[in-house]
């Protein structure tokens, strides 16, 4: 199955849509999945989606999104409105079973710039890292999207510059740990790391804004820009692996 990988697209709908028109037309793609920062919000994602994808798009929720909407949507059932216009949410720890392909979700990470939000909110908790290492232990995926990546295990992210101040003052004194300066990320995906019986064989985030790729024993990290009129999606072919372009 030939899928595209989506980075950050912040509310950027028309710029996505015509990225996986263009990405259809010219190379046949069949789904999407996407690494968070969707612009799950209400003024830009109501009940009646302002879109309507060519393919399926799976996305799972960034840190910047409106979290108290996106469960309140869930509970009244706005996600199966979506899913007409083919945009599919992933909650965290869930998984979903594609031709040829099985694809491990879990969204959110933590703030740079703001205050975290735990309980309902962008961080990712230890008990959601559970459940999907317990979910991936059975149903064993083949690629896990997240929008940020594990810390400390040898990926190399590293934030900005400008970034800095804001890891100091969101993020270590409010009590949250980043990972290492040279090698940052989400550390309860870093636990979910540990704990996965199998390793899949693709594992794809955004959050970092940068284009990146590199490979941890068995599993290929690839860290996505976000969504640019200028370029196609990365592709991905469930047989092949990341295709050339």
């Amino acid at each position: 199955m030939l899928l595209a990988l989506i980075g950050d697209v912040h509310g950027h709908f028309d710029v996505l849509d015509a990225m996986l028109r263009r990405a259809r037309d010219e190379h046949g793609i069949e789904a999407a999945v996407q690494v968070g920062d969707f612009g799950f919000y209400e003024d830009r994602l109501p009940a009646r989606p302002p879109f309507h994808f060519p393919v399926p798009v799976y996305a799972v929720c960034g840190n910047h999104e409106d979290h108290a909407y996106l469960e309140r949507a869930r509970r009244e059932g706005l996600p199966a409105r979506w899913a007409e216009a083919n945009l599919f949410y992933q909650p965290r720890a869930s998984v979903v079973r594609l031709p040829g392909v099985g694809i491990g979700f879990i969204g959110g990470a933590l703030h740079m710039n703001q205050p975290q939000r735990r309980h309902g909110g962008n961080v990712i908790t230890p008990d959601q890292a559970d459940r999907a290492a317990a979910l991936f232990a059975v149903e064993q995926p083949d690629l896990i999207v997240s929008h940020s990546c594990p810390a400390g295990i040898g990926i190399g992210m590293q934030s900005t510059p400008e970034m800095a101040w804001g890891v100091v003052e969101h993020v270590l004194l409010a009590g949250y740990d980043p990972g290492p300066h040279h090698d940052c990320g989400e550390a309860q995906l870093t636990r979910l790391w540990t704990h996965l019986a199998r390793r899949p064989r693709l594992w794809c985030f955004g959050h970092f804004h940068q284009s990146r790729q590199i490979q941890v024993g068995e599993t290929h990290f690839l860290c996505l820009p976000r969504v640019s009129p200028a370029h196609l999606p990365t592709l991905w072919d469930s047989s092949r692996g990341i295709l050339p372009g």
